[in-house]
């Protein structure tokens, strides 16, 4: 039947895309593969503009990721992932990019997750998307709504669970988001996404537990060495853990891949609800000599 042939038609289709981005050393993780997975285009062209839009973005080359998302979408203006991994883009612009466009990469990022969740109600994705926006416009009541709806639609995705566990940290739930990223690596234990580790160590970071989070982040660095955001939690934990030295390497490594790191900047950046959590993060990376 039509249903029975449009499956075979998107299997084919994504071991297609498998076997193509394997020849051109491209690889997405399973998360991502199936996130797009879930919401299929029916257009071939449509759906490898995404998947090498997600490859841009993984490799923090927002202009080029965009690119793709909107020309998957001009191809197939049904087709939703690209809309939603267009909202992540704005977001990670909104925190890395220039003071006077911050404003405006925030309101695309809104309008897009708009769109992705009028187009798809019922997924997961677009919920997270959204509820990450609202985080980054300190809405933290409607942050968390979004999130647990998030859950709610899609309970086995490792990479909702690992974006709760960053809403729930940001407002203070702690431990709640300890059991969320552990929930997310167990939805994933093959995976060598750095971002599952740091997810966790994070949390037992503002937990005020800095040995358990060093640990962490130090497992996160192992997976990917130049996973900036880990030297920063890193370098943090082992300040307040007096371990001066540690510290010290950790920072240089910091600076070695952000030579013009600002704290004021990452100050601003940085969602927590409780301005101690933030000055929490700030002193430990103070103390190790950075400003």
């Amino acid at each position: 039947n039509y249903d029975r042939a449009m499956e075979n038609l998107f299997n084919v289709q994504d071991e297609i895309a498998r076997k193509i981005f394997k020849s051109m050393h491209i690889e997405l993780a399973a998360g991502e593969w199936d996130q797009v997975a879930s919401h299929p285009s029916k257009n071939h062209e449509a759906y490898l503009n995404c998947l090498k839009g997600i490859d841009y973005y993984q490799k923090f080359k927002l202009s080029e990721a965009q690119q793709l998302f909107k020309a998957a979408i001009d191809i197939d203006p049904t087709y939703v992932a690209p809309v939603y991994w267009l909202t992540a883009c704005y977001y990670m612009k909104y925190l890395s990019g220039p003071s006077l466009g911050r404003k405006e990469a925030l309101k695309q990022g809104y309008i897009h997750a708009k769109k992705a969740l009028s187009m798809s109600p019922s997924s997961g994705y677009a919920h997270m998307f959204l509820g990450i926006i609202y985080l980054a416009q300190r809405k933290y009541d409607e942050a968390l709504k979004e999130s647990e709806l998030a859950i709610s639609f899609d309970p086995n995705s490792a990479i909702i669970a690992r974006n709760h566990s960053f809403i729930l940290r940001s407002i203070g739930r702690y431990e709640g988001a300890i059991e969320m990223a552990r929930k997310a690596m167990r939805l994933d234990p093959m995976s060598k996404d750095p971002r599952y580790h740091h997810a966790l160590a994070s949390s037992y970071f503002l937990n005020r537990n800095f040995d358990q989070a060093a640990a962490e982040y130090e497992k996160a660095l192992r997976l990917n060495p130049d996973f900036m955001t880990s030297y920063i939690g890193l370098t943090a934990s082992y300040s307040l853990l007096g371990m001066d030295e540690k510290a010290h390497a950790a920072a240089e490594q910091l600076l070695r891949l952000n030579p013009n790191l600002s704290l004021k900047a990452l100050r601003r950046s940085m969602p927590y609800k409780d301005p101690a959590d933030i000055n929490l993060l700030i002193d430990g990376l103070q103390k190790a000599g950075l400003n």
